[in-house]
C-alpha cells in the first residue's frame, strides 16, 4: 500500500544525488547495509530513497519507517557493499533515539524519518525528511582513484541494464586514475569490483 507522496518531495532536476550507504534495521535487530544513490534538497532537510525491489532496505523502511544514510570517503567500502563482497559488517553504534544504526567510521550522518512510499513507480519512491544528524570526522578529501573506484561499483550494479561492451570498456578507462592516483585499498578494491563484472559478464554469455 503507497502513502501519498509529499507536494514538495525532492526529484532529481530540483536535488544533489549523493553516493551514500543507508542502514536500516531488519526485523530482529540486525542492520543491514546498503550503497544507495539518494537525492536531496538543497537545504537537506528531505531525502528521497529510490530502492528497488525486492528490497531489504525497502522492507525495512516499510515496517520500522527509519534508517540511517551516511556520507564517507571511504570508497572501497562503498564498492564492496554495491557488489556484495563485504566480509564482516562495519562497526556500529545505535542512533540517541535507537531506531536506527550509524556506521563509527563513516564522516557524517542523517538520521530519516519516512514520510511517504509511492510504489507506484520503479524504483520506489521514499520520501524521508531528517530528524537528527551528526559529525564523526573530517572528510579526508577528493582523489581521482576513489571517484573512478565508485563509477565501477555503479558499473557493476548496471550488468543487466547495459551493453557488456560499454561497461568493460568503461571500466578499461577507470583503471588509469586509480593506477595513478589510488593507495592500496583503492587499487585492491577495484581488482574485486573488476573481477566480479568480469565474472558476470562470462556466466551471462554461457
Amino acid at each position: 500500500m503507497s502513502t501519498p507522496p509529499a507536494p514538495d518531495a525532492p526529484s532529481l532536476p530540483d536535488g544533489l544525488l549523493l553516493e551514500c550507504l543507508v542502514t536500516t534495521l531488519d526485523a530482529d535487530g540486525q542492520v543491514h547495509l546498503a550503497p544507495m544513490g539518494p537525492i536531496v534538497d538543497p537545504s537537506f532537510e528531505r531525502v528521497l530513497l529510490r530502492p528497488y525491489p525486492p528490497s531489504r532496505t525497502l522492507d525495512n523502511l516499510r515496517r520500522d519507517g527509519a534508517a540511517v544514510m551516511h556520507t564517507t570517503d571511504d570508497a572501497a567500502l562503498l564498492a564492496r557493499a554495491a557488489i556484495g563482497e563485504l566480509t564482516e559488517l562495519p562497526a556500529t553504534t545505535p542512533t540517541p533515539d535507537c531506531r536506527g544504526a550509524i556506521l563509527s567510521d563513516a564522516c557524517q550522518w542523517r538520521q530519516l524519518s519516512v514520510e511517504s512510499i509511492d510504489d507506484s513507480t520503479c524504483p520506489v519512491q521514499v520520501v524521508c525528511r531528517v530528524s537528527g544528524s551528526g559529525v564523526l570526522r573530517d572528510f579526508v578529501g577528493f582523489n581521482r582513484a576513489k571517484h573512478a573506484l565508485i563509477e565501477a561499483a555503479i558499473l557493476a550494479t548496471r550488468i543487466d541494464h547495459l551493453p557488456h561492451e560499454k561497461i568493460l570498456a568503461q571500466v578499461a578507462m577507470l583503471a588509469a586514475p586509480v593506477d595513478k592516483t589510488g593507495g592500496h585499498a583503492e587499487r585492491d578494491a577495484f581488482q574485486e569490483v573488476r573481477c566480479f563484472i568480469e565474472n558476470r559478464i562470462r556466466e551471462g554469455l554461457r
